[in-house]
């Protein structure tokens, strides 16, 4: 009888093994199908980017010299302890802060000429071990966004001494550097890409509402904005994100990468037929989210429609897979709803820039906005953005998430561009 018991106790064993080895297959062969990349060598670059095109050697040179600079300057000191952004913190300093953070700024030359350099490269590879999973956590993020804040601070400040040219250089290289960004498939590289857009875009405002600069600025700086490279894939970051989860998943099977907050101990996922079976669960939920990507990356109403669905698909699922899988997956909504964002950010502007030109050019302004295409038209309401002409400039806003408007209110309008260089 006892030998009985644990030959049943064996064949269902081997019987649970195998349901999920095929169920771990049959994700597999369903992923492959739809092109999605579920295996680190799907994103491997080929060819490699040699050395004389690579941007990382030289954005590894400026963060090493951050971070023997960050320690006593000002700028870092301020915006670590203070809730405004270093950008603007430098756009509200008096004349005789501005000369302080100038000499801040002298004893950044070096770290700002690596920045410099690795943002004039076509390409930023920074060579991941993807097969390391959730230990791939992009810790120099934060170095990015530090140096990215400094250059668009310095920018604020070379524009407020009347040195446009060098402050459109340098808002140039914070879109650069954003753009790097983007080729790093996952969707923390994806999120700082989005996020240093917009900072480079919310200093091309400052300057052009702020400052007063020339037409020839406002031209390059509408050059520049038209320039910019569509949204930063979202299916992009989607297949890397898949990959890396995965591979977390696959290296808990040795009781390693525990990630903070999982359910019971890594030993959980060391069993092979749960590991198998989170494996598969992992991998449907990406593949159901990638299916349903819209074939055109602006159609953004169906971009939130098939995150939603995943959402909600990931809240019913019940089964131990499923609980034991969703502590690796990212916020799907708050993830897709980015898009969207940027677009309505580098519309904005690029209509704002249109507008002011046209000002700085015929002395006058439109009484009702016209039509550019798809520039003036607003994301969140797929309505053109909402203009109002003031006694010498005009305010161009959009109604937002909430689809309020809100009549132009500077305090109660969260995107907007009001310009009044009457006021400046």
């Amino acid at each position: 009888m006892v030998f009985l018991a644990f030959a049943f106790c064996g064949l269902g064993a081997y019987l649970l093994w195998v349901g999920s080895r095929n169920e771990l297959n049959r994700q597999i062969s369903l992923a492959h199908a739809v092109g999605m990349p579920i295996e680190p060598h799907e994103l491997f670059r080929k060819p490699p980017v040699d050395d004389a095109n690579n941007a990382a050697p030289f954005y590894d040179l400026a963060r090493r010299k951050l971070h023997l600079w960050e320690v006593t300057n000002i700028v870092y000191k301020r915006g670590k302890e203070n809730p405004e952004r270093p950008d603007a913190l430098a756009a509200k300093l008096s004349e005789a802060q501005l000369g302080h953070f100038e000499a801040e700024f002298r004893d950044l030359e070096p770290t700002l000429a690596a920045l410099e350099h690795g943002a004039a490269k076509p390409f930023w590879d920074p060579h991941r071990q993807w097969t390391r999973g959730l230990l791939l956590d992009f810790e120099d993020i934060d170095d990015y966004r530090s140096l990215r804040s400094i250059e668009g601070s310095k920018a604020i400040i070379d524009a407020r001494r009347g040195r446009f040219d060098q402050a459109l250089q340098e808002i140039d290289v914070v879109f650069r550097l954003s753009s790097h960004l983007s080729q790093e498939p996952g969707m923390l590289p994806f999120l700082s890409s989005i996020s240093g857009r917009r900072e480079a875009l919310r200093a091309l405002r400052y300057v052009t509402r702020k400052c007063n600069p020339p037409r020839i600025f406002v031209q390059n700086a509408l050059l520049m904005v038209q320039s910019l490279s569509a949204d930063p894939s979202f299916r992009r970051a989607l297949a890397g994100e898949a990959v890396m989860y995965r591979q977390t998943i696959v290296s808990l099977r040795n009781g390693r990468n525990q990630p903070d907050g999982a359910p019971g101990s890594a030993g959980v996922y060391a069993i092979e037929p749960i590991n198998s079976r989170v494996q598969a669960k992992c991998i449907e939920w990406f593949r159901t989210l990638w299916e349903n990507l819209p074939s055109d990356p602006g159609h953004y109403d169906q971009l939130d429609r098939a995150s939603r669905s995943m959402a909600h698909l990931a809240a019913m699922d019940h089964s131990l897979a499923a609980n034991l899988t969703d502590t690796f997956m990212p916020e799907w909504n708050s993830m897709a709803a980015l898009p969207r964002e940027d677009a309505v950010y580098r519309r904005l502007t690029e209509t704002a820039l249109k507008l002011v030109l046209q000002k700085l050019t015929a002395k006058t302004l439109p009484d009702k906005l016209p039509s550019y295409g798809q520039t003036s038209v607003d994301p969140y309401s797929n309505k053109p953005f909402l203009y109002k002409k003031t006694a010498n400039g005009f305010r161009l806003y959009s109604v937002g998430p909430d689809h309020i408007d809100t009549g132009g209110d500077p305090k109660k309008t969260r995107i907007i561009f009001d310009y009044n260089p009457a006021l400046s």
